[in-house]
Parts: structure tokens; sequence; C-alpha cells
């Protein structure tokens, strides 16, 4: 029957059931150590359901302000205009970061849930299983922040080529060419969830927990290991990581050089790259004038690079712990949502959650200290002001 070919994913309480023996005190006594056993590890459960369940709620209030600061952004940056790419990659960014703030806010919402159904042993119990919401969200939050990470990564790729090789490549990254690639990243992100939401399913079933039937998770045992799951969620961060690594390390390279050579105008004096004699060299040699521009920023295009360092150095940080949780998920077969280590799997992945969040939360005030337009159309700045005008 199509009920018995899908496998509930549930907490199992684990019983210990003893043998009676013929010797009274040896059963006493063993009845009295089972008793102390029991009490001891159902004050450790207690205990660490009470953390991971303040740990969680602090999680949704953190990715709800996100929510707030990306709706800024997407605000602002529509005022700006979306005549460039670069405005335009921002807001791909904010929209793919707000998304993945919703699905963390449901989950940490739907976890407190879960956490409240295991600290009363059952005794309240909610209408559908929330622990089937969070497993859900979580999935859909995985692609969601895939987005993130493409989008991070070819605004650090576009800024470092233009910046370093600005001659090939500073007209290259249009507006219809970002559109094009980030929609294509996007939807091939999406697309690497669709196989695995489609062996989970929340249906309606028995749950021997509560001794009733309701809308639960379940998991068809057709499910095999999706191997784009296993490269968006691990591999993919890792090259990323690499990219952006590099990228940084070229922009504050150029950055430093473009600084230098700001003050040594400033002061008068003229780099001896640019004496008299050679300045026919110079202009005739594109290797020259490329090494010139390079150097040559306007204090905007300065902002932007400034700006974007700050974005992809955060990400480079806060995206660690997403490495290190999905290897230690490769080598270590028993950590995960349903295997012997389920509870350190969801304390490092909250954890993890953190961090993350500090990546699609925090660009609002990244964009509003290094950008002079995004003050200028910021919606807290409009709301000022008209609270000033009247």
């Amino acid at each position: 029957m199509e009920n018995t070919s899908w496998t509930t994913l549930s907490y199992q309480n684990t019983t210990l059931s003893y043998e009676t023996t013929t010797l009274s005190y040896e059963t006493t006594t063993l009845s009295y150590e089972t008793t102390t056993i029991s009490v001891r590890t159902s004050l450790i459960e207690s205990d660490y359901l009470v953390v991971v369940g303040v740990i969680c709620l602090i999680r949704g209030v953190l990715s709800l302000l996100g929510c707030v600061g990306n709706v800024i952004n997407l605000v602002t940056f529509v005022s700006m205009g979306l005549g460039d790419g670069v405005t335009v990659s921002f807001l791909f960014l904010s929209v793919s970061d707000l998304a993945y703030l919703v699905t963390v806010t449901a989950s940490s919402v739907a976890f407190d849930f879960v956490i409240a159904e295991s600290v009363e042993s059952f005794a309240v119990s909610f209408p559908v299983d929330p622990f089937g919401v969070y497993a859900i969200f979580v999935n859909v939050g995985s692609a969601l922040y895939t987005i993130t990470l493409l989008t991070t990564t070819l605004l650090s790729v576009a800024r470092c080529l233009s910046i370093s090789r600005p001659l090939q490549f500073r007209h290259s990254f249009t507006r219809l060419r970002i559109i094009v690639t980030l929609s294509l990243a996007s939807a091939a992100s999406i697309a690497t969830v669709v196989p695995l939401l489609t062996y989970m399913e929340i249906k309606t079933q028995f749950d021997s927990r509560i001794n009733a039937t309701r809308p639960s998770l379940a998991i068809s045992p057709r499910r095999k290991q999706d191997y784009l799951y296993a490269f968006r969620d691990a591999i993919l961060p890792l090259i990323a990581e690499f990219i952006l690594i590099i990228c940084v390390f070229v922009m504050r390279k150029c950055l430093q050089q473009s600084i230098k050579f700001r003050q040594t105008n400033s002061a008068g004096i003229e780099p001896e790259n640019t004496s008299k004699n050679t300045t026919d060299k110079s202009n005739n040699d594109p290797h020259v004038k490329e090494n010139r521009d390079k150097t040559k920023f306007s204090g905007k295009e300065l902002q932007v690079i400034q700006q974007m360092i700050l974005i992809s150095s955060i990400f480079i940080v806060c995206n660690l712990p997403k490495i290190l949780v999905n290897a230690v998920e490769i080598f270590l077969p028993g950590f995960t949502l349903g295997g012997m280590y389920r509870s350190f799997y969801l304390i490092f992945n909250i954890f993890r959650d953190l961090f993350q969040i500090c990546i699609s939360g925090t660009n609002v005030f990244i964009y509003f200290r290094y950008s002079s337009k995004f003050r200028k159309c910021c919606l807290i700045t409009r709301l000022r002001n008209g609270s000033t005008d009247t």
C-alpha cells in the first residue's frame, strides 16, 4: 500500500528492558541504578532542549531583523534606479538574502514548536508535526543560500576583473548579462532541491508519540543519494571560498595602489613611471596604460571596491562553519538529521545558521556606510527627512 511505502521520520524513545532475575537483591539494585540513570538522562536531555530552544529563538529574532534590513535594501535599490549592472546585482543579492532569511525565520519557529513538544513529553502537541515543517524549510533555505553564494561570488569576480583588467572587462558586465547570468544561476540552484523535495511529503498518518493521526513528515524509501545536493552543499561553498579569497586579495592590492597613487598626486610628487621621458611610451603601450588605469579610480569607484571587499570578507569568514559542518557530515556517517549524532548535528547547524544570518542580514549597514547614493535614497533617510519636514 502507499502508506507503507513511506517511512515516518520522528524521534524515537529508547527504552531499556531488563530480564527478571531470581535474586531479589540484585533485582532491587538493578532497578535502583536504572531509575538513577533514567533521571540523569532526562535532566541532560531537558537541559539540552532548553539550550537549543533559546539559541533557536535568538536565531529567529536575528533572521527577522535581517528580513527588515533586506526590505530596506530592496526599496532603496529600486528608488536608486536599475540602470547599471552593479545595482541590479545588489538587488538580486537582497532578494536572495530576504528569501533565505524568511526560511530561517520559519524553520526557527517550527523548531521551537518541536522543542515545546519534546520538553512536555508530547503532552502538548500541535495539529501538524512541526519537525516536518522544519525539515522542509531547512532544505528550501539551503537552495536559497546557494543563490546568495553565487551572487556574492559573481559580484566579487566582476569587480575584481573590472579593476585588475579594466581595458578588457570594465564594460563587459552589462546589466543584461548580469540579469541573464544571475537568473540562470538562481534557476540551477532551485532545481537542485527539487529531487530532494520530491521524496519528502507532509501527509496525514499515525504518530505514535501522541497516539493520534496528524500531518507529519514522510520520506520515500526510493530516495537515493542526491549528488547534485552533495555538490551544492559540500563542494560549491569550498570553490566559492577560494575564489572569494583570491578576489579579495586582488582587490585589496589594487585599492592600496590607488590610494598610494592619490596620496602621491595630492603631495605634488610625480610618479616615476609618468616622467617626461616615458610619457610617449606610456601612451602607446597598452600594458602601461592598463596599469595606470588600475590606479586611477574615482571616489565612487573606491567606495564600491571597499564595499565589495568588506562584503566578500564577511562571507569568507561566516561561510567557514558551513564548510566544516559539511566536511564532518561527509566523513562521519551518523552526523545527519536522523543519525546517531543528530543532537550534535542540530546544534552545529543552528550555530552555522547564525553565521549565515550575518552574511545575509548585515549588508544594509555596509551599503549605508560606503554608498552615498544609497544613503540619499535609503528608506530610513526619506522617512527621517519626512518627519523633519512635518
